[in-house]
């Protein structure tokens, strides 16, 4: 066989497993949410002498870019589904930190249970976490409570604020779709075999050429 017979294979085996394998290098939608969360609390902190927000108030401006990508997406604000946790919740062992804010149901990714968290580890800085689901019951069996509902005035104030932005802007909702990781290898994938076809028939070209 030629080298250039292998190509067609190759390519059918790419396409059978390298979407899985793509979508896993990708972060997930949950993912970017809860980093933008945690950005944004940072920011406050930082700029608040240390002090953390207890309501959404002073963080809805700077969420509200994110918001508008979630809506547009047939989600709910981050509002709808991050609450805050009271000040002595216990703290994660790993990442070592307080827990800020919780996303309010557990979801599953990669077949693990869990949801994310915003946390500030000692050094002050705030970021997001995984969190496995049975190790987040623990530290709310240990906190001996529950995790209080999201806001509904809150809710309501920024999907008002997300609906006023597409009002000014019309296209920017369609902008804002998020395409899924299976989507984009799907078009890398056509303009791969697309190439792949080129080249097969130039090496079939050739070879009628040299044999007149």
């Amino acid at each position: 066989m030629k080298p250039y017979h292998y190509i067609l294979p190759v390519l059918l085996g790419f396409w059978c497993t390298g979407e899985k394998a793509f979508a896993r290098t990708q972060p997930s939608r949950e993912s970017i949410a809860a980093g933008r969360l945690g950005g944004v609390v940072h920011n406050y902190i930082t700029s608040h002498n240390g002090n953390w927000p207890t309501n959404w108030s002073p963080l809805a401006s700077g969420l509200l870019e994110e918001n508008a990508e979630l809506v547009a997406n047939g989600k709910m604000p981050i509002e709808g589904t991050y609450v805050f946790v009271p000040t002595n919740f216990p703290p994660l062992d790993r990442p070592d930190g307080r827990v800020i804010l919780t996303r309010y149901d557990s979801i599953k990714e990669d077949g693990l249970k869990g949801r994310y968290v915003v946390y500030q580890d000692p050094d002050q800085f705030c970021a997001e976490s995984w969190v496995k689901e049975s190790d987040f019951q623990a530290l709310l069996l240990a906190f001996g409570g529950k995790l209080q509902e999201p806001d509904s005035n809150a809710i309501r104030i920024a999907q008002a604020a997300v609906a006023s932005m597409f009002a000014e802007n019309p296209d920017l909702k369609r902008q804002l779709i998020y395409r899924p990781p299976s989507e984009v290898f799907a078009v890398v994938a056509i303009l791969g075999g697309f190439v792949v076809a080129i080249i097969i028939g130039w090496k079939l070209g050739n070879r009628r050429r040299v044999k007149t």
